[in-house]
Order: structure tokens, then sequence, then C-alpha cells
């Protein structure tokens, strides 16, 4: 016979990963170390994968801030949760929240769409 206790922790780790979703979803902050008031707000399954990109990719509007370094990540449940996130970090109040709890100054000309 199985061991309850046993049945119970494999019960949760399926409700844990269902609740995680298939693909992890991040929110990330960079800061350029060559401007370090420039900043770059994005979202990515892969936050290092996206960084090396970041730094070493062929172009887009932060080849000439280089090289970032990650300020902050966040892992989100779901792509819904991740896109509201990001759209309010380049919001007026998502801006001064940045600042408050991550101390990044988000500027309206520096905040970039990105995606996987």
């Amino acid at each position: 016979m199985e061991n309850p206790s046993r049945l119970a922790l494999a019960r949760n780790m399926r409700r844990v990963s269902a609740t995680r979703g298939i693909g992890r979803r991040f929110v990330y902050i960079l800061r350029s170390e060559s401007e370090p008031e420039r900043h770059y707000v994005g979202v990515a399954s892969d936050v290092d994968e996206r960084l090396e990109w970041h730094n070493a990719g062929p172009l887009g509007h932060a080849t000439r801030y280089r090289p970032w370094r990650v300020v902050v990540s966040m892992e989100l449940p779901d792509e819904q949760a991740v896109r509201h996130f990001e759209g309010y970090l380049k919001s007026g109040s998502g801006r001064a929240f940045a600042k408050r709890h991550f101390g990044v100054v988000i500027g309206s000309s520096t905040i970039c769409m990105v995606g996987d």
C-alpha cells in the first residue's frame, strides 16, 4: 500500500506545477551599465537567455546602451498576468512603483516593448 503522505505530496506537486503553467514567464527590468539611468522592461521565458540576446543581439533599441544587467525579474503565473504587469511597469504609477521598490527610475523614453 502507498504511503498516504507521499500520495498527498505527489498530488500537491501536481497542483503546484499546474498553477505555474507549462512555460515559465517572467517580467524583467534591465539597467544599462554604460548609461545607468537607462532601463529596459520586457517579458521572457528565460531571463538569462534574453539578457544574452540584449548584450549580443544584432539589432534593436537596446544595442546602443550595452552592456545590460538584470535589476529584477519576477515569475508570474501566466501570460496574461505577465503582460498586465509589464504594461503596469510602463505606466506612470508602475514607474513610481519600480522606483520605490527596486530603486529603478524608468523614464518613458527608455521603456521598450519586448517579447519572446
